[in-house]
């Protein structure tokens, strides 16, 4: 797991060479990314960071994803909003 403290302790001077995609995150670090910068859409147990990161090959804005399932916090990696409706039609997010 990822810890907050771990990466302000870490020689790793941003997030991206500290996390990759799909790794189990703490709660300190899942909240302070909700906290830092307002959520650009969210869900009972899912934010989308409101910072966008980059851009994908067909232009669209990217935004990293951030989920709670069964009480633990994981960082999804870098997603557009049509994932995120898609996510949320099939019932991926709730």
């Amino acid at each position: 797991m990822k810890t907050y403290k771990g990466w302000m302790q870490s020689s790793h001077s941003t997030f991206s060479t500290y996390v990759q995609p799909n790794d189990e995150i703490d709660e300190d670090m899942y909240y302070y990314f909700m906290e830092v910068v307002p959520p650009l859409d969210a869900g009972p147990c899912w934010f989308l960071m409101g910072e966008a990161i980059d851009h994908d090959v067909n232009g669209q804005i990217l935004h990293d994803l951030f989920i709670e399932k069964d009480n633990k916090f994981y960082f999804k990696g870098a997603h557009n909003e049509a994932q995120i409706e898609e996510y949320l039609q099939r019932g991926i997010l709730t």
